[in-house]
């Protein structure tokens, strides 16, 4: 069969049709995804924050290792994307993106674990920080990938707010604990809760 080259015109057309099609199996998948990380982190957030506030006993922080839950989500996701069998050049950014964060907040864990046992204090509030400015960092890339403004958006408040807690750390500027748990749950309600139920509804709309 011989091989005609496509125009400039017909190349464009190819390349958006498949990054139309990439954008709608991302919204179908990963809208459920950011939805049900957020959803577990709002409820884990509270969780602790009310727990700690009625009790002051830090040891009830060890409820974050409830976030353990959300690699079920990353597990169900990596299924449906082996039973579509394709994964566009979109796809492999933004699994190498979140694969990427993964990777610094279980680095961050072993060192935090590292001070624990060798200092006899751990820094875990680093474990705060990387979540905000590390998961709004991916929210804010696959937002721009995806063209979804509440990602970006909700990503930039996160980052901006995980900057904000940095600076009052290494000032030794107070802060209130009851404003920086409210906060960091507004966080993710903004650029994972949002932008999931967003993603749902134009991929229900789209079917």
């Amino acid at each position: 069969m011989e091989e005609r080259n496509l125009t400039e015109k017909e190349s464009l057309e190819l390349i958006a049709n498949m990054i139309s099609r990439s954008k709608s199996k991302l919204e179908i998948g990963d809208g459920n995804v950011f939805l049900l990380w957020g959803i577990l982190s709002v409820i884990v957030a509270t969780t602790v924050w009310v727990s700690v506030s009625l009790s002051h006993n830090p040891a009830f922080n060890g409820f974050w290792a409830l976030m353990a839950i959300g690699a079920l989500f990353n597990y169900k996701k990596a299924k449906e994307a082996k039973a579509r069998g394709y994964s566009s050049y979109t796809d492999k950014v933004c699994s190498t993106v979140w694969m990427s964060f993964g990777i610094i907040c279980l680095a961050t864990f072993i060192i935090c674990l590292f001070f624990e046992f060798y200092a006899g204090y751990g820094p875990w509030v680093l474990m705060f920080v990387i979540a905000l400015i590390g998961c709004g960092s991916g929210c804010i890339a696959t937002g721009a990938l995806l063209k979804i403004r509440t990602l970006i958006f909700g990503g930039i408040f996160s980052s901006i707010f995980g900057i904000l807690l940095v600076g009052c750390m290494l000032t030794n500027t107070a802060v209130s604990y009851d404003g920086v748990m409210a906060t960091f749950i507004l966080s993710f309600i903004l650029m994972m809760v949002t932008p999931g139920l967003e993603m749902r509804h134009i991929a229900k709309k789209e079917q």
